[in-house]
């Protein structure tokens, strides 16, 4: 969706804003829950908070090792009754950028979902049970958390619900705007508020807040549970408010072992630093699990238990937050009171690669799921991967496995083909090589049939209708089934078998003849490299599927998107400023009514009248 009359004024969208703050009562609301608790009892001693290690030293957290060895048990015989063979240690990070990889990342992993009987028939389906971990960052994060928080339903009912407890994910109505394009619009302003109420709940507990904790929230109506159309516009729910990362082993089908161990990714800047480009490679990637937050860089090398994640200790000697002090001779943030967290992907690395290849985890096998926008297509062209072996070369070369060779460049992943078709990396190890893992490669690609494509949106796309979702998935989906043949625009049909070849091979010696000849279709080779050519008839231009459905979005393709972008990333920060002020303004008067000051509320005491210019408010605001 866009947003033709968004832009008109950003004071009038600030000033509805305010107004609409400054009207909460102070009345419980079930989105209230968002606030963390505090003033809770910690462990009795500091070593069972945080622990640390060295790269030589690293182990993992036990309930993550109970979890990976319990979960052996569901092990899918069927998906490799071929083969009588342990099977390997299996693993799959979804990337992000938005909605399209949030979208694309579904319909890959219903095409690997045993429980799709068109995947299961097709012989796909059935690796997503054998996976040990499911990584993501930033979309692809909105997906892992929608599923886990759901209770790992079909990713069919997740999307288009199932008529009982799922109501789907709601992406037809936009992120910022979902009544309509217009500020003025009582229900945009309904949600605004009840979003803000959140954030205030947060604020009130004396905890700082910022444009992230309004941005999740909005996420939150889209893909988390609690939410439906009737209820959308209103706080008869939390909207996945309260829901902790940290109280997810306690889902059933998490203490059944029924799903992949989750791992949510996300990069850091230095505290203090101001970055506002890309971070450098060996900026602190951190990891989130159900149990554990930290960082396996070398430079860190530190956890801690999840559930007292953002304390300070100020019943210990210290009185000092958690990593803090910790190696100050390499920890970039080693001084800091608080950690900068940045989107997963800051640092190029879109796939959250990385933080799967720790030595610890020891990984035969990597699916990697990349619906990357880096082309002036919005296709993948392998910046992520070679990021990933960049990082590894460079900053992990002691904490982490090493990756396989892939091509150099872009450019290679491009005119090989490699990045429009699925890919096996790594195939041919042999002895006296570094131990690296099988990587899977499935790229968003167009379709084989070259049908126009629907799936290579722009990150910014914010909305998307019922009839876009499904084209945009079912054409994800059939490339996930499909393969390819080479020089022809046909599925393959013994795909399903050399992907199963491919996910046993670490354990299976030799070969088989039927393998053999999957990895010589399937496997790159740098010493014999294939061509972008033997893909044929291949459509790469967007085509919007469902233009009725769309008819402004065609006006924002038509107009300024650096400006339009640029104004949506102002409202965010806009409205963030003005939560802050607000805070500082209730702070203030509850500091004027604690020295007795009764006199009649002076202008200033009301500072939408005072502030009738949102420049002058932003200005007075970065003053005081």
């Amino acid at each position: 969706m866009t947003y033709p009359d968004i832009f008109i004024s950003l004071q009038l969208a600030l000033h509805i804003i305010l107004s609409c703050i400054l009207s909460f009562t102070v009345a419980q609301n079930p989105v209230d829950a968002y606030a963390p608790t505090v003033n809770v009892n910690c462990p009795d001693t500091p070593n069972s908070l945080v622990r640390t290690f060295t790269s030589q030293t690293q182990v993992l957290n036990t309930s993550e090792t109970d979890y990976i060895a319990s979960r052996e048990y569901w092990i899918l015989e069927g998906w490799v009754n071929h083969w009588e063979a342990n099977f390997p240690e299996l693993a799959s990070p979804v990337g992000g950028e938005g909605y399209r990889t949030a979208q694309y990342g579904a319909a890959v992993l219903s095409g690997l979902d045993w429980r799709n009987t068109t995947a299961r028939e097709a012989g796909t389906g059935g690796l997503l049970q054998v996976a040990s971990y499911l990584s993501a960052s930033s979309g692809g994060s909105w997906l892992l958390g929608s599923l886990l928080m759901n209770d790992w339903p079909s990713i069919n009912e997740l999307v288009y619900g199932n008529g009982e407890n799922l109501s789907s994910w709601i992406v037809d109505l936009d992120l910022i705007v979902p009544s309509s394009p217009s500020v003025s619009d009582g229900k945009n302003q309904e949600y605004w508020g009840s979003i803000l109420a959140s954030v205030e709940s947060k604020a009130n507990n004396g905890l700082p807040t910022s444009a992230t904790d309004l941005w999740g929230r909005m996420i939150s109506y889209h893909f988390l549970n609690e939410t439906t159309r009737e209820n959308f516009y209103t706080n008869q729910t939390g909207h996945g408010a309260g829901q902790l990362w940290s109280q997810m082993s306690l889902l059933p089908n998490f203490q059944n072992y029924t799903m992949p161990f989750p791992i949510v990714a996300t990069d850091s800047r230095k505290a203090g630093s101001g970055i506002t480009t890309n971070v450098p490679l060996n900026s602190t990637v951190y990891e989130i699990t159900p149990f554990e937050f930290g960082s396996w860089d070398p430079s860190l090398s530190a956890m801690l238990q999840l559930k007292y994640a953002g304390t300070y200790l100020t019943n210990w000697s210290s009185g000092e937050p958690p990593f803090k002090g910790v190696n100050p001779g390499t920890f970039q943030d080693s001084s800091a009171d608080q950690l900068e967290l940045l989107d997963g992907g800051s640092n190029y690395e879109k796939v959250p690669l990385s933080s799967l290849l720790v030595k610890a985890r020891g990984l035969d096998v990597v699916v990697v799921v990349d619906g990357s926008a880096d082309d002036q297509y919005h296709w993948p062209n392998g910046t992520s991967l070679l990021t990933t072996f960049e990082r590894i070369s460079s900053v992990l070369s002691s904490s982490h496995q090493p990756m396989p060779p892939i091509p150099g460049t872009a450019a290679q992943f491009v005119s090989t083909g490699v990045n429009m078709r699925p890919t096996f990396f790594g195939c041919n190890l042999t002895q006296g090589q570094p131990d690296y893992p099988i990587i899977i490669y499935l790229p968003n690609a167009p379709p084989l049939d070259g049908k126009a494509p629907a799936t290579n949106t722009d990150d910014i796309q914010f909305s998307y209708t019922s009839k876009f979702t499904a084209v945009f998935i079912n054409q994800a989906f059939w490339n996930t089934l499909g393969g390819f043949k080479p020089n022809t625009t046909s599925s393959d049909p013994n795909w399903g078998r050399c992907l199963q070849c491919a996910a046993i091979d670490r354990a299976v010696t030799p070969r088989s003849d039927i393998c053999s000849q999957c990895f010589a279709q399937y496997c790159y080779d740098p010493n014999n490299l294939t061509s972008l050519s033997e893909l044929p008839g291949r459509t790469f231009i967007f085509e919007d599927p469902d233009p009725s459905g769309l008819e402004k979005v065609a006006q924002w393709l038509e107009g300024d998107k650096s400006l339009l972008a640029g104004s949506i990333v102002g409202i965010i920060v806009g409205i963030a400023g003005i939560v802050g002020f607000i805070f500082w303004w209730r702070r203030r008067r509850a500091r004027l009514s604690r020295y007795s000051r009764v006199d009649e509320l002076r202008e200033d005491d009301e500072p939408w009248k005072y502030y009738g210019n949102s420049l002058e408010l932003t200005r007075r605001m970065s003053i005081t």
